[in-house]
C-alpha cells in the first residue's frame, strides 16, 4: 500500500479510480438530511458502506466520523454518493496494486 491519502469532498464523485483501501471517514451534516454512500466501481457499483445523519437545524451541527482497524478494500474505484445541502466528507484512503 501506498501513503495514506486525504480528500475534502462536497459533491458525488470518485474518490480516486482503480484499487483502494477506505480508511475512514467524516461526514458533516449539512443543513438537510445528509449521507454518504461508498461503492465499488463508480455510481452505479457495489455499494460496500454507508453512513446517514438526520435533519438538522444547521449545517455542521452533526458529524459521523469512522476509523477502520482493518481498511475496506475497494478492487475497482472508491467512489462516494453525498446527499445533503451543504455537506462535506472527509475520506481517508490509500491506493494500492
Amino acid at each position: 500500500m501506498t501513503a495514506c491519502k486525504a480528500k475534502k469532498m462536497a459533491s458525488t464523485a470518485a474518490v480516486t479510480t482503480g484499487r483502494a483501501f477506505l480508511h475512514g471517514f467524516s461526514l458533516k451534516g449539512g443543513s438537510t438530511a445528509s449521507s454518504v454512500l461508498f461503492k465499488n466501481g463508480g455510481t452505479g457499483g457495489t455499494e460496500l458502506w454507508s453512513a446517514f445523519i438526520k435533519t438538522q437545524t444547521a449545517a455542521g451541527d452533526d458529524s459521523v466520523e469512522m476509523t477502520f482497524p482493518t481498511p475496506i478494500e475497494f478492487k475497482d474505484s472508491l467512489h462516494a454518493t453525498l446527499a445533503g445541502t451543504n455537506a462535506v466528507l472527509y475520506v481517508a484512503y490509500t491506493e494500492g496494486p
